[in-house]
């Protein structure tokens, strides 16, 4: 589930002696304890924090980048690059929960999608937008049911805000508003905004 700062995080594994179990916690692969729970930092955030668990000869790692907004991990197929607006890639969509979106379990969407580039100028930044077309129509943020996503990058928006504060300024006056939700992107592993 997602993380808060002064908040243990707490590990669980089924069907093992508690005393056959080792943990080892990390943040930014830089260990930092040894029990079955962490209490995140304010050092901590926009950071990766995992946890190794051994029990024998079995091991697994869980690995969650910590951050007040909602995370959405993006795993493109073999690792593929993200290099065409035009053709879409396959690709596993999770969205990991925050402490204003959270649902049961914590993650509230974690299936299959297909993702590709977007936008005109902005596409050659280094900050790319991209359009999402999930696997089944889907209520993500309480947006409403739909397939089709969009992740804006606003690089060329140094306060991140404009499109939200047209799109909220809309909504005030009665007209025709588009539901935002700014979230952190992790794209094969690596954080991308």
């Amino acid at each position: 589930p997602y993380a808060k700062v002064g908040q243990p995080i707490r590990v669980a594994v089924e069907n093992a002696s508690s005393d056959a179990i080792s943990y080892s916690w990390t943040v930014d692969g830089v260990g930092v304890g040894s029990g079955s729970t962490y209490t995140p930092t304010e050092n901590d955030l926009m950071k990766w924090i995992g946890v190794t668990v051994s029990s024998g000869s079995d091991t697994a790692q869980l690995e969650m980048f910590f951050s007040e907004l909602p995370v959405v991990y993006i795993n493109t197929e073999n690792g593929a690059p993200i290099v065409s607006k035009e053709d879409y890639i396959d690709a596993e969509l999770i969205v990991q929960g925050n402490s204003v979106y959270n649902s049961e379990p914590t993650k509230l969407y974690n299936g299959l999608t297909e993702i590709r580039g977007r936008g005109n100028s902005t596409w050659g930044q280094p900050k790319k937008p991209y359009r999402l077309k999930l696997d089944k129509k889907t209520d993500v943020f309480g947006m409403g049911k739909s397939k089709h996503w969009v992740l804006l990058a606003n690089y060329l928006d140094e306060s991140l805000q404009r499109n939200t504060l047209a799109y909220n300024l809309s909504g005030a006056m009665g007209m025709e508003q588009m539901a935002t939700v700014f979230v952190d992107v992790v794209l094969n592993g690596d954080f991308v905004g």
